[in-house]
């Protein structure tokens, strides 16, 4: 309503600058949820560079966010980090050396993800002998590149 009158008394008005143009772009995302993103490509080239540009006020708090929820991961998992727990920011991995301990480390992490309200069942694969982790394809006995990274890049 309040564009309908800031139209009314001209103070703003509809332009068509085809340049301009910032396309809405549907992604879908690995859990084959549509993601909608926005394509700035075509306003970036449109528009002259500046030799001093203000810093982006939403990656600066991601970067802030990523090493604040990095350090706290660190404190929750502190006791098991590197012996039943591998972490990098929100993505976890829980590692037993015998088969027949991985309920009890699991069981583990599970009251510390309670504990600290950060469970998400979405995110979780159960029972896998390799698995995705940070961009690699984590098996038994070696890691590799995700083949699906390469082909997107």
């Amino acid at each position: 309503m309040e564009i309908v009158k800031l139209i009314e008394v001209g103070f703003i008005r509809e332009v068509k600058y085809l340049t301009w143009i910032a396309n809405i772009v549907p992604m879908k995302k690995k859990n084959g949820k549509i993601r909608v993103c926005v394509n700035f490509r075509d306003l970036n080239n449109a528009c002259p560079k500046d030799d001093f540009p203000l810093p982006i006020i939403e990656l600066m708090g991601d970067a802030t966010t990523g090493a604040t929820y990095q350090h706290d991961m660190q404190k929750i998992f502190d006791d098991m980090l590197h012996k039943n727990v591998e972490c990098y920011v929100d993505d976890l991995v829980v590692k037993s050396r015998k088969r027949e301990d991985h309920l009890q480390d699991l069981r583990m992490v599970f009251d510390r993800l309670r504990r600290y309200q950060l469970m998400n069942s979405l995110k979780c694969a159960f029972g896998v002998t390799s698995g995705k982790f940070l961009g690699f394809i984590v098996r038994h006995h070696d890691i590799e590149v995700d083949q699906y990274k390469i082909a997107t890049i």
